[in-house]
């Protein structure tokens, strides 16, 4: 099958969903089955088309092999976490991300996963300390904190901003780095 051909299918099955006519947009995905080279893409619009249906337990099959095809892709880990905890599964979600590649460490997102599902399961240090490192490496994460149901528990445990984000104590720029413990 020529490249053209799954864009096509790509391009029919995103139009049936505009149209929401769900069953022709997965017929469409179906079609590129057997090309290997689009696996992960289908996987993916799969997923989305899931979701989409509120299909989430069908959504999660699907995203554990995304993890299993592509293990080197941190958003895939992030995509399955969130699927997981949409389903009431905060321990899955914890499973598939401290499970995920070593780059994960570097993502904010990571951290703020991490401590959604540690709050929910009330391991309230972890999802501190979790919290913390996410909105160090990106400060917009303070936000996201404030409005966000699953971290309303460590609200108040969770330090105001720092009136001087340039710089550290000793007047040098900061640079969140991961942390060496990532809990890998």
């Amino acid at each position: 099958m020529q490249t053209l051909d799954i864009e096509a299918h790509f391009l029919a099955s995103h139009g049936y969903v505009q149209l929401d006519m769900m069953e022709e947009a997965h017929a469409e995905l179906d079609a590129l089955r057997d090309v290997p080279e689009s696996a992960a893409p289908v996987t993916l619009c799969r997923i989305g088309l899931l979701t989409y249906e509120g299909r989430w337990q069908e959504a999660a099959t699907h995203a554990a092999n995304l993890c299993d095809l592509e293990r080197d892709v941190p958003d895939h880990f992030l995509l399955a976490a969130e699927i997981q905890r949409t389903l009431g599964a905060p321990e899955n979600a914890l499973d598939i991300l401290l499970g995920g590649p070593l780059t994960l460490c570097g993502f904010p997102e990571y951290h703020y996963q991490l401590a959604r599902s540690f709050a929910l399961i009330a391991e309230t240090d972890s999802a501190v300390d979790c919290m913390q490192h996410a909105i160090d490496l990106d400060e917009s994460d303070r936000q996201r904190l404030q409005t966000e149901p699953d971290l309303q528990s460590i609200r108040p445990l969770l330090d105001p901003p720092d009136p001087n984000p340039e710089s550290d104590s000793e007047g040098e720029p900061n640079s969140p780095q991961p942390r060496p413990d990532c809990p890998f």
